[in-house]
């Protein structure tokens, strides 16, 4: 026995060593979060509990803590490496997958993208075509190369002069254009464009169609017990409905002889029908010859307890394990403390059931059309779907989308392959096509499920554009003199 505490003594030594070594190790990883170890005594104990006088058994690895506590902060030479100071993490996205780290050596790939020391890529809120950020988050792109080379429009120069010299003036004269160059008609559209509001990925996967419902059940067949001259009583509670008169305490009476689940599930419903408590009990849709009591609202997180103040009763001869084993192993009360829940299903340890909370991850959001010549107005697009790549959600969002008749559809972006893409249904007008309202208010989305999933790249839309019938679009010239302006209009379809 001595041996035994003296070896866990340095178990727990060459564990401290070990975590030591690692964090020495990882001296030089940025981002890197040391830890600790942290050790518990053993006691000894007798068969009649923890004695005063008893000899400890040594000690044992309780766990080994990470510590977040503030890193040094270091100058380098990469201009894109970044630190954080204080709480936080840095977003990224790997293949689509949602990834946090405090690590902030960043690089760009062959793609202009910010990515990590694993290729991850950065996350931040995008900006519009104005550079107002939209709350969105997408990958963070450097486009660096290739940019167009645009000459200077405007100095400015602040010089003193001399204020007893004479003041010299020449008049001239400026002409201006809207086109490429005076003279030259500018080449239109041969095809009008419709207004789209693009994205800047392909959705993330979320199922959006999960709608359950709250349940203790057995993990066992229910046995058969004849009660008949022995009721046995025990009480059956729900929580948390968004029904408040649902939310109350049934006491169940077993006193018929029980031989099959349909006999127990008869003896019960009896008792909860006409209560106005938000539950019933079933057969397991499962497995047969299993007992389930369940929330008759879908989507709550409501709690199902049973003999919720262990003050079950039992008639003459019947112990708690014949009730219990009638029930398939779901636990009644003991000492006042409750029993099987859908929160805590075995509150008294084994396995003998299993409870579920009630989930529900359907979410919407608005689609708004504005300065059509068609139908404008809002369509609200409620997700129900389990959404895996775009195709789902296509469809998800076109049935809503075509039933409200608006002048918007939505369809894979023709240029970006497994991207959507929002666009105005009558091309060529200047019209407007946003997502406002995002609605996450059930227990199993988030906001940012929907953002991610809708992966929108800048929240604001691009105007469509009419066509020219020969090519050529209208311009105008301004010919100012040093007293008055000759405005010149060419129309469009002009020869000249």
């Amino acid at each position: 026995m001595s041996l035994n505490t003296a070896l866990s003594g340095l178990s727990a030594a060459s564990a401290d060593l070990k975590v030591t070594g690692n964090n020495i190790a990882n001296a030089s990883t940025v981002g890197f979060k040391s830890s600790r170890a942290e050790f518990a005594d053993i006691y000894s104990a007798s068969l009649q509990g923890i004695g005063t006088s008893l000899i400890g058994s040594g000690v044992r690895l309780s766990k080994i803590a990470q510590q977040f506590d503030q890193g040094n902060i270091t100058f380098t030479d990469n201009r894109l490496d970044l630190a954080i100071d204080g709480g936080g993490f840095f977003v990224m996205s790997d293949k689509g997958a949602v990834r946090y780290s405090r690590a902030g050596t960043f690089s760009l790939d062959n793609e202009g993208f910010m990515v990590g020391a694993g290729g991850a890529r950065v996350q931040g809120f995008t900006a519009n075509q104005t550079g107002q950020l939209t709350g969105l988050l997408g990958d963070i792109q450097l486009k660096i190369p290739n940019l167009q080379p645009r000459q200077t429009g405007l100095v400015e120069v602040g010089v003193n002069v001399d204020a007893r010299q004479e003041v010299l003036s020449t008049e001239g004269t400026r002409t201006t254009t809207r086109g490429g160059s005076i003279g030259v008609a500018r080449l239109g559209l041969p095809v009008s464009t419709p207004t789209v509001l693009s994205t800047s990925g392909a959705p993330v996967a979320f199922d959006y169609s999960i709608n359950t419902n709250s349940v203790v059940g057995a993990t066992a067949n229910s046995g058969s017990f004849n009660f008949v001259g022995k009721a046995t009583t025990f009480d059956v509670s729900l929580a948390g409905s968004s029904v408040p008169g649902e939310n109350r305490t049934v006491t169940i009476t077993l006193d018929t002889d029980i031989t099959s689940i349909q006999g127990l599930i008869a003896d019960i419903r009896d008792d909860l029908a006409g209560t106005g408590i938000g539950l019933d009990v079933r057969e397991d849709p499962s497995v047969a010859g299993r007992l389930q009591f369940y929330s008759l609202n879908a989507g709550e997180n409501s709690v199902i307890t049973i003999d919720p103040t262990g003050t079950a009763s039992f008639g003459a001869g019947v112990t708690q394990g014949d009730v219990e084993t009638v029930l398939g192993g779901i636990a009644l009360g003991q000492a006042g403390g409750a029993g099987s829940s859908n929160t805590t299903p075995n509150p008294y340890g084994g396995a003998g059931a299993a409870g579920v909370t009630g989930n529900r991850t359907a979410a919407s959001f608005d689609v708004v059309l504005a300065g059509s010549s068609g139908n404008n107005g809002t369509a609200t697009i409620i997700l129900n779907k389990n959404i895996t790549n775009s195709a789902t959600l296509l469809a998800d969002i076109r049935d809503d989308l075509q039933a409200s008749g608006l002048s918007v559809d939505v369809r894979e972006d023709p240029n970006n392959a497994g991207r959507i893409q929002f666009f105005s249904t009558i091309a060529g007008e200047a019209s407007t096509i946003s997502i406002t309202n995002i609605d996450s208010s059930n227990i199993g989305v988030s906001d940012a499920n929907v953002t991610q999933t809708l992966a929108l790249a800048t929240g604001a839309s691009v105007a469509g554009i009419e066509s020219a019938a020969n090519g050529y679009l209208p311009q105008s010239v301004d010919v100012i003199y040093p007293d008055s302006v000759l405005p010149i209009s060419i129309p469009a379809n002009a020869d000249a």
